[in-house]
């Protein structure tokens, strides 16, 4: 297989100067939108807030730190374990046609423990549509906007782009210089546009992106019309099926699923590419904790030329422990001022 000459991976710092907020700062920037919202997603914002508030205890502990990631992982976690809690509640009750059955099922499934976390779940559903709306409207507000000098000078000298990041501002600024194609370009067939030109860059979304849908019936790959008419200025385009379509989307926390199969195949063709290029360049990303799949993505670019670009000296040590020192170069600059200044 031939190797790619470069690849760039891209965290929240790289879009920051573009007017993206950094993962940091997300929590005022949701709060900013979601206080002038329309009801409906105000009034789904001030519940996740009640939530936080009104935990006490350990859990309180975790749902009032400042880590957002921190915070956003426990509803992930107790929603992970509703669904052993029925499959337990079934292995109990045994014969479900008997009374005592009936009555065992019924204590159970309106048990303060199964509410806690069927509450757990619905927040981090909730979680999920607050995020994708408020990257949804970062992507639509900047739609009429020219990409930044930068952003367009940093993707134009790579061959391949993997992004942790929500927003459309890579496929933007790629499309409107003619290197990027949504019905190819994510590493995964669209099935919803009209234009069938092939990507002459990948965008790899590691973490989904607003915009995303998945029809479980169909098995069809799409994007959300509003989001494709402000991405590519295409109009919808008919689809048959009637099932509900899931996003394709995930949240900043320790508790990343990765279970969707076009995430998987995405992480699949990201690993390639960094495993075949000549050289990898990070920018604006800070190496969380939280992300301990992208850790064990980025090991394949150990033994090619690498470089870090971050304004932040204090990262420095997490990427010197992690490559090892000598191994990769650190340039303490933005992206804006290393690729425009």
């Amino acid at each position: 297989m031939m190797s790619k000459k470069s690849t760039i991976f891209l965290g929240a710092g790289a879009s920051f100067d573009a007017g993206y907020p950094l993962t940091s700062g997300l929590y005022d920037c949701l709060d900013n939108y979601f206080s002038t919202a329309d009801a409906t997603q105000k009034k789904e914002w001030e519940r996740f807030k009640r939530y936080r508030s009104e935990a006490d205890g350990r859990i309180g502990s975790i749902l009032k730190s400042n880590n957002l990631e921190l915070v956003l992982t426990l509803p992930d976690l107790l929603a992970a374990s509703i669904e052993d809690y029925d499959l337990e509640t079934e292995r109990l009750i045994g014969d479900m046609e008997s009374l005592q059955g009936a009555q065992e099922w019924s204590r159970r499934v309106t048990s303060k423990e199964h509410n806690e976390l069927q509450e757990a779940k619905q927040i981090r559903d909730l979680c999920l549509r607050l995020f994708e709306n408020f990257f949804n409207y970062l992507s639509f507000k900047d739609s009429a906007n020219e990409p930044p000098n930068y952003y367009k000078k940093m993707l134009k000298r790579f061959d391949t782009v993997i992004t942790t990041n929500w927003d459309s501002l890579c496929e933007r600024t790629l499309f409107t210089s003619g290197q990027w194609s949504p019905y190819n370009g994510y590493g995964i067939e669209v099935t919803n546009v009209v234009t069938k030109t092939l990507s002459k860059k990948m965008i790899y979304k590691l973490h989904g992106s607003s915009g995303w849908r998945f029809d479980s019936e169909s098995n069809d790959f799409f994007l959300e019309d509003l989001f494709k008419k402000y991405l590519i200025k295409e109009a919808p385009l008919e689809r048959q099926s009637t099932s509900e379509s899931e996003y394709i989307f995930i949240t900043p926390s320790y508790l990343k699923q990765l279970d969707n199969h076009n995430l998987i195949k995405i992480w699949q063709k990201a690993y390639q590419a960094i495993n075949t290029s000549l050289k990898l360049s990070i920018v604006g990303y800070s190496l969380p904790k939280a992300d301990v799949a992208i850790r064990a993505l980025l090991l394949a670019a150990i033994g090619k030329e690498i470089e870090v670009i971050d304004p932040c000296r204090d990262n420095q040590e997490k990427w010197d422990v992690f490559f090892g020192v000598g191994n990769y170069t650190f340039i303490p600059k933005s992206a804006s001022r290393y690729f425009d200044g």
